[in-house]
C-alpha cells in the first residue's frame, strides 16, 4: 500500500539514478495529476522552446493556465529562485506574442518551503500581480502535491508513479545515485556525529554523507509500503547491527586505557566488515547505504565506539526521527 501522505519526492531521483530523468518523470507525474482536475491538460513539446509552458489547460489562441514544473528537490536557493523568474517572464513573453492571456500560472515544487523560501514566494507573488494584473499565481508545493495525490480520483496517478509496480532494482546496482549532502545537513546535534567525537573522530563529512543517503533509502521505502523492500532493508539494518556486536564484543573487561584509540580502531573495524555486506537485490544500495545504516543504528541508541557509550546516548537531548520500515521512531533521551 502506497502512502501519498508520507511522500518524498526525491524518489524520482533515487529510484531513476539522474537529475534529468528525475524531471521528466515528476513532470509527467504533475500532468497526469492536473488531468484528474481538467482532462483536456497538456504539454508543449520544446521545439527548441516550449514557449515558458510546461502543462497548461486551455487554448493558445484564447485563454489559458499554466502549470510551472521546477524539480528542486533540495530547495529553492538563489539558482532556483532566477529559474523561476525566468520561466514566468518566457511564459509572459509568448503570451504577448502569440495573442492569448494566461489567467493563472501554478509553480510546482517537490519541496517543503522553509520560512526564507516562503516569504520569498509571498513577496514574489505580491510583485508579480501587480506587474501582470489578471494573473492568479499558485503554488503547489509538496505537502500540496501530497494532498492532491491522497484523493480517491489520483489513485491511478499514485499507483503509477509511487506504487509497487515502480519498484527499480537496477542489475548488479549499477546505476545507483549517491546524493551529496544539502549545504543545511550538518547533523551536528545528531547522535551518531557524538559517538564518533567521543571515540576523537574529526573529519567525518563522508560519514554524513553515508548517514544522508541511507534516510532517502529508508523513507523511500517506508513511503512505498513494498513488502519486499521492508523485509530487505530491515535484515539490512540487523546485518549492520550484528557486526557491531560480534566487533565490540571482545572489548568488555579487556579494554585498554585508551578510550578513544579503542574507539577509532572498532570503528574503522566495524565499517571495513558494513562496506563489504553483500548487498540486497531488493533495494538500490551501495556500500555507502550500508555505512549509512550502521550510523542510523548508532542513531537509535543501539550501539556506539567507546566503552562509555550508552552513557553518551543517554545523556544526548537532541530529538532526531529516524524512518525505519513500517514505523517512524524518535531517538532522543529522555
Amino acid at each position: 500500500m502506497v502512502h501519498a501522505s508520507r511522500l518524498d519526492f526525491r524518489e524520482h531521483r533515487f529510484r531513476l539514478g539522474t537529475d534529468d530523468a528525475a524531471r521528466q518523470d515528476f513532470h509527467r507525474m504533475l500532468t497526469a495529476l492536473i488531468q484528474v482536475r481538467y482532462e483536456t491538460a497538456t504539454e508543449v513539446r520544446a521545439n527548441p522552446g516550449d514557449w515558458g509552458i510546461d502543462t497548461f489547460v486551455g487554448s493558445l489562441v484564447d485563454k489559458i493556465s499554466i502549470w510551472q514544473s521546477k524539480y528542486f528537490a533540495d530547495g529553492i536557493g538563489k539558482s532556483q529562485r532566477d529559474q523561476v523568474r525566468e520561466s514566468l517572464q518566457s511564459a509572459m513573453k509568448h503570451a504577448r506574442e502569440n495573442n492569448y492571456t494566461v489567467e493563472s500560472w501554478t509553480l510546482c515544487v517537490p519541496v517543503d518551503l522553509d520560512g526564507p523560501e516562503r516569504q520569498w514566494w509571498d513577496g514574489r507573488c505580491r510583485a508579480w500581480k501587480r506587474e501582470y494584473p489578471g494573473v492568479v499565481f499558485n503554488l503547489w508545493d509538496a505537502p500540496k502535491l501530497r494532498t492532491l495525490l491522497m484523493s480517491p480520483d489520483a489513485e491511478h496517478v499514485l499507483n503509477e508513479f509511487y506504487g509497487p509496480a515502480r519498484v527499480w532494482v537496477p542489475p548488479n546496482n549499477a546505476a545507483v545515485t549517491i546524493t551529496p549532502l544539502p549545504v543545511e545537513k550538518d547533523y551536528e546535534g545528531a547522535l551518531f556525529v557524538k559517538q564518533l567525537a567521543a571515540a576523537g573522530l574529526v573529519e567525518i563529512d563522508s560519514q554524513k554523507v553515508a548517514f544522508f543517503n541511507a534516510e532517502i533509502l529508508a523513507r523511500d521505502v517506508v513511503n512505498r509500503g513494498v513488502p519486499e523492500e521492508t523485509r530487505a532493508l530491515l535484515e539490512l539494518d540487523y546485518d549492520v547491527w550484528a557486526l557491531w556486536e560480534e566487533r565490540s564484543a571482545p572489548t568488555g573487561e579487556d579494554a585498554s586505557d585508551d578510550v578513544m584509540a579503542q574507539g577509532r580502531a572498532l570503528f574503522a573495524a566495524v565499517m571495513k566488515d558494513v562496506r563489504r555486506l553483500p548487498v540486497p537485490r531488493e533495494l538500490p544500495v551501495r556500500p555507502v547505504h550500508s555505512a549509512g545504516m550502521m550510523h542510523r543504528v548508532v542513531e537509535t541508541k543501539r550501539a556506539g565506539w567507546v566503552t562509555n557509550w550508552r552513557d553518551v546516548a543517554r545523556t544526548h537531548t537532541t530529538e532526531t526521527h529516524v524512518a525505519h520500515p513500517g514505523v517512524t521512531t524518535t531517538a532522543a533521551a529522555g
